[in-house]
């Protein structure tokens, strides 16, 4: 299951966001309502017949919870999982990614995807700060974060008119 506790908010500013027209839905300023994600969490695990029950972080940009809220989740997670294994993957466009984050996610075995259209020049076309700047290094900066502490990741990409004949380049 996919949970977007977040909703549409993101730190940036992609061209082709098919979320961002959906912002004006959702209260921006309003608190995660962490007694509603438990109840989530807690029946997704009850009723799931699965001994491997997956959670799917997006967003927006799910980062932006803050670790202490992840570490809250992953807390629920563990206090109604019984003998079930529990597994979480996290889609990120990885500008927010330090340290604290990287550890975290090593040491609780999540799967980060890292959300990177290619080089530079392809990536920076699309995916811009909410100022219009490029973000590439940024996102570089996070994968090697990740290397750092060896965190399992992998990519998403948005294939678009910009890489065309650049297939190995991507």
């Amino acid at each position: 299951m996919m949970f977007k506790p977040i909703g549409p908010v993101c730190n940036l500013g992609c061209s082709y966001c098919y979320y961002l027209d959906k912002a004006s839905l959702f209260d921006e300023h309003s608190p995660l309502q962490l007694d509603l994600l438990e109840k989530v969490i807690k029946e997704y695990i009850e009723l799931n017949d699965s001994e491997q029950i997956v959670f799917d972080w997006h967003g927006g940009e799910p980062l932006l919870l803050g670790l202490d809220c992840i570490k809250k989740i992953v807390n629920l997670q563990n206090k109604y999982r019984r003998d079930k294994h529990i597994y979480n993957t996290i889609q990120t466009n990885a500008t927010l990614l330090d340290d604290d984050f990287a550890l975290f996610f090593k040491e609780n075995n999540f799967l980060v995807g890292i959300s990177i259209d290619g080089p530079a020049d392809i990536h920076d076309k699309f995916r811009k700060d909410k100022g219009g700047n490029p973000t590439f290094m940024k996102v570089m900066r996070g994968v090697e974060m990740l290397h750092r502490y060896a965190v399992d990741f992998n990519t998403l990409t948005t294939i678009s008119k910009a890489g065309e004949g650049r297939g190995a380049d991507v």
